[in-house]
């Protein structure tokens, strides 16, 4: 297993490895927890990390917005219920915003394939 020499150059650059063949990239998985009748809480959530559409008529002409989660922007993935694999500064934001919301979570730092 090998740090690629751009890391050891630049300690703010993200980690890549190298095992296997395979190229491998430093990530943070996180999981969090909303209670199933907190509906506003989840929709809010949901909202800052997957985004939505907005489909408005105006002048007669039907007009749709789209505004990317932080998943998206940050080519982070959806793993499963309530878990998400982002890059280290994404997991910090998502980290802080559901502090912030009072939603329980936990990050945990994996290495996953270079799938970004």
């Amino acid at each position: 297993m090998s740090v690629t020499s751009e890391h050891r150059e630049n300690p703010g650059a993200e980690t890549v490895m190298e095992w296997g063949g395979e190229t491998y990239k430093l990530r943070v998985l996180l999981h969090f927890d909303i209670r199933s009748s907190d509906e506003r809480t989840r929709r809010r959530v949901d909202r800052f990390l997957y985004g939505c559409r907005e489909v408005r008529e105006i002048g007669g002409s039907r007009k749709v917005y789209r505004y990317p989660g932080l998943i998206e922007r940050t080519e982070g993935r959806h793993y499963g219920q309530s878990v998400v694999i982002l890059s280290s500064s994404a997991a910090d934001e998502a980290f802080y915003f559901l502090r912030g919301m009072k939603v329980r979570c936990e990050k945990v730092e994996i290495l996953a394939p270079d799938w970004v």
